[in-house]
């Protein structure tokens, strides 16, 4: 299988908030709330999206040779109040099929090497119970803090992760 990744344009939108359904669907369904995740709407996903790229808030995109969308990661400013932190990972999900085959990895690697020079630190939330938090330990990310995330209807216990940027991927 031949990838590609590329920067991200709105045009991939759609496609974007599809696989993120997909794969919060797919992977959270053990400890999210079945309700929550049946009514993920694809309508919502858009404009959110839509929203970030209006705010400047970057993307990858990893596609096959048909162009079929296999992950995508988005990364910006920092939300963090920390005062040393400096570049946010918004998201990374890969096709869940796909899951293991090295896609995550390099449209993370891709991501660090567009931003190195210019950051110091990568920080991303994660659920504490994230099935995928293996994959930022793995790849250098260091537990650095706690939070609630909070979805309205519940607020699951997440994880500040950092990576400093310094070292290598």
């Amino acid at each position: 299988m031949n990838l590609i990744i590329t920067q991200g344009t709105k045009d991939a939108i759609p496609a974007i908030a599809r696989l993120l359904i997909k794969t919060w669907s797919e992977s959270y369904r053990g400890f999210l709330p079945h309700a929550f995740l049946d009514h993920l709407d694809m309508g919502r996903q858009i404009k959110r999206h839509q929203s970030y790229f209006e705010k400047g808030i970057s993307y990858l995109v990893a596609e096959n040779d048909e162009r079929e969308l296999l992950g995508f990661a988005s990364y910006g400013e920092s939300r963090f109040e920390r005062k040393d932190s400096d570049l946010e990972l918004y998201t990374l999900y890969v096709e869940p099929i796909l899951h293991g085959k090295g896609i995550g990895k390099l449209l993370l690697e891709e991501m660090i090497h567009k931003t190195q020079e210019k950051f110091h630190y990568l920080d991303v939330s994660v659920l504490s119970r994230n099935p995928y938090l293996k994959f930022y330990l793995k790849h250098g990310f260091e537990k650095i803090g706690e939070e609630d995330i909070d979805f309205g209807e519940f607020v699951e216990a997440g994880l500040i992760l950092r990576k400093d940027l310094s070292k290598n991927v």
